[in-house]
């Protein structure tokens, strides 16, 4: 699950607590919470991809981004496990001045610091305070699973392609010299004036897992 947002926006961060929505997803996969989370915080758009099981496969969504939204954050749960996540946070779509056409982010697990189990099939056991999310490498105390060195074993991963350009299939590369992800930022109660239709590309995200 994931959306299209500003810089005004953290869905998830290392180092930070996980939000209600970040912890259902976690620890059951549940995306109800994060999305209400979403419309709170008047993200531009919102997407959804389909379970992957047994652990191998891929899941398509898409949504679109623009020059004040032009950063895309995304998680998803890795199951079964106490409250593990790969994700994306805050990935620019905007570099160069140009829209990416596509990007692939390898993804590595996180624990999100609302349980401490610490296998793939621990019982539940909620932590107390919770704690910041945290990476899980070899030199995590938060799991006996990821004893794998460093650095670590991607679990799979995000390919953010390019689709169309104002609803163009394969539109040309539009310029995205207004993007002001990191120096401008639009108040996050109020959505900005739509831009120009060629500074609007829609973006399909597929998850991928070895």
């Amino acid at each position: 699950v994931g959306a299209a947002h500003s810089a005004c926006t953290v869905v998830w961060r290392n180092n930070t607590l996980a939000s209600r929505g970040v912890q259902n997803v976690a620890e059951t996969g549940s995306t109800t919470a994060i999305q209400s989370e979403f419309t709170a915080a008047n993200v531009l758009s919102q997407f959804r991809g389909g379970l992957i099981f047994p652990g191998t496969g891929s899941s398509t969504a898409s949504f679109t981004v623009n020059r004040y939204y032009p950063l895309v954050s995304a998680l998803s749960m890795i199951a079964p496990s106490p409250d593990w996540i790969v994700g994306v946070d805050s990935y620019s779509l905007c570099t160069g001045n140009q829209w990416t056409a596509k990007a692939t982010i390898p993804l590595y697990a996180w624990d999100a610091g609302t349980d401490s189990g610490l296998n793939f099939e621990s019982l539940n056991l909620p932590t107390s305070p919770h704690q910041v999310i945290a990476p899980l490498d070899s030199n995590s105390p938060r799991s006996t699973s990821f004893k794998t060195g460093n650095p670590p074993v991607s679990l799979g991963s995000f390919i953010f392609t390019r689709t169309s350009v104002d609803g163009t299939k394969n539109g040309t590369d539009p310029k995205c010299s207004k993007c002001q992800a990191t120096t401008t930022r639009p108040a996050a109660t109020t959505k900005p004036t739509t831009p120009p239709p060629t500074t609007a590309p829609t973006y399909s995200v597929g998850g991928a897992c070895p």
